[in-house]
């Protein structure tokens, strides 16, 4: 007899999202890391013809190891970068160039 308590297998709610239809989706979801879950599974939706709801898609990011957080525009380069350069090639305009070594290993 088995132990009721003891979850047995394909027991539970099935799986909205099969196998093939989460690769693409976590596929897609790396390829444009600032969508939002709701603009992630509209684009999803409209590129596979499927109509998931933003919830199963969300339960599913989750499952894969994905979290709620969307990644942030940021600029490569500040206006206080961008002055530091402008400054650092004013003060080395007149340098000899032909005495300077460019080594990305270490500095001499």
């Amino acid at each position: 007899m088995l132990n009721p308590l003891i979850e047995r297998l394909g027991s539970g709610k099935q799986r909205q999202i099969k196998a093939n239809n989460a690769r693409s989706l976590v596929s897609l979801a790396i390829n444009n890391p600032r969508l939002s879950v709701r603009k992630l599974t509209c684009k999803f939706n409209k590129r596979r013809g499927l109509s998931f709801s933003h919830e199963a898609v969300r339960i599913e990011m989750k499952r894969r190891g994905f979290t709620r957080k969307v990644a942030r525009k940021i600029p490569m380069l500040t206006q206080t970068h961008k002055a530091y350069r402008v400054d650092w090639a004013k003060s080395n305009r007149c340098r000899d160039w032909e005495k300077v070594i460019f080594s990305d290993e270490m500095s001499i």
